[in-house]
């Protein structure tokens, strides 16, 4: 896994995880319909999430999934944090045949979404003898001056954390599945 780095504005982010499948079975599970909903169980990082739309157009998948995360922070500067400031949805579309999505998360509260920017990749690329990496790429932005480079480190992170454990949920699904 590769740290996030800060690059002028926003803060440019790579993370990867490996998986004992091959390309095309861990894009299909990842990507397939309700997956959030199935994994929800094994995570300890999101406090709810559901798939508010999901279409296939030929080799493309068009999904919007609504996150919620388990608070970080009870208040900043005297002022009590709102969990819903830590809700967002994905979309995300993905070419199942490359292995290559992109995706945009809009936080739901307003206010947060004028401040905040986050968009990137996923590539899912073959490594050899069934297994694959999938490569989240991307950046983030809050636009606030001083603070948002400090809140970028802080929601970089807690990405991070959904997504690692989004990737060992996975894995036990993957598994179980023999």
């Amino acid at each position: 896994m590769t740290p996030a780095r800060i690059q002028g504005s926003g803060m440019k982010f790579r993370y990867e995880h490996d998986f004992q499948c091959d390309r095309k079975k861990l894009v299909a599970a990842m990507f397939a319909d309700g997956v959030t909903e199935s994994l929800k169980a094994d995570m300890k990082t999101l406090t709810d999430a559901s798939t508010l739309e999901w279409r296939q157009d030929g080799g493309r998948i068009f999904r919007r999934v609504r996150y919620l995360l388990v608070p970080i922070i009870d208040e900043i500067a005297g002022r009590k944090v709102d969990p819903k400031w830590m809700e967002w949805i994905e979309e995300a579309e993905v070419d199942v045949e490359s292995g290559r999505a992109t995706f945009r998360n809009v936080p739901t509260t307003p206010s947060i979404a004028a401040i905040m920017e986050n968009t990137g990749t996923m590539e899912f690329v073959d490594l050899g003898g069934g297994r694959t990496r999938r490569i989240v790429s991307g950046e983030l932005k809050i636009k606030v001056f001083l603070v948002g480079m400090v809140a970028e480190v802080i929601i970089a992170d807690k990405a991070r954390g959904l997504l690692d454990d989004e990737a060992a949920a996975m894995r036990l699904r993957l598994q179980a599945e023999g």
